[in-house]
């Protein structure tokens, strides 16, 4: 039986070739959509919250791995750093770049009533393709996070009301 393409492994994902076709439908949401693009890029360039929260939780999972790697809460926590170490091969930053790079920018606008070049169908699936397995990765990121802390939580509450 054929294994079947899943969202988890979206980061072996190849781009395809880079390219524009023409458009010749409404410019105003040409413009929103390149404006959409930069943003989403400035955003993902600006974020350093990501690398040094994954960073944080590496060096603390290697100072723990002797006394806790049979604890639950630390193998939810391995998981934690497993998605999030994925969510960073994704290359978002690459994937938006390369479709901004084919839109048009607000300073060619001497096209007149000739078609406008867009990034290419494949390019716009592929980056489609990854924000929705970045999006199922931060999905499966939250809800580990949520299990990891619910887990010592709940050993608390049993020892505070047995004891």
């Amino acid at each position: 039986m054929a294994k079947g393409f899943l969202w988890n492994e979206v980061e072996n994902l190849k781009c395809p070739p880079i390219s524009r076709c023409p458009f010749s439908g409404d410019k105003g949401s040409v413009q929103v959509f390149a404006d959409k693009l930069v943003g989403m890029e400035t955003f993902l360039l600006r974020d350093p919250y990501l690398k040094f929260e994954q960073s944080v939780l590496t060096r603390v999972l290697y100072k723990l791995s002797a006394s806790l790697r049979r604890n639950k809460h630390y193998q939810y926590l391995k998981m934690v750093e497993k998605t999030l170490c994925k969510l960073a091969r994704l290359e978002l930053v690459t994937a938006v770049s390369h479709v901004s790079s084919c839109c048009p920018s607000c300073k060619d606008d001497s096209t007149g009533g000739a078609a406008v070049l867009m990034p290419s169908r494949q390019l716009v699936e592929f980056l489609l393709v990854k924000l929705v397995g970045a999006a199922e990765l931060t999905k499966r990121t939250i809800s580990l996070c949520a299990e990891a802390f619910m887990y010592p939580l709940n050993r608390l509450q049993i020892c505070f009301f047995h004891s």
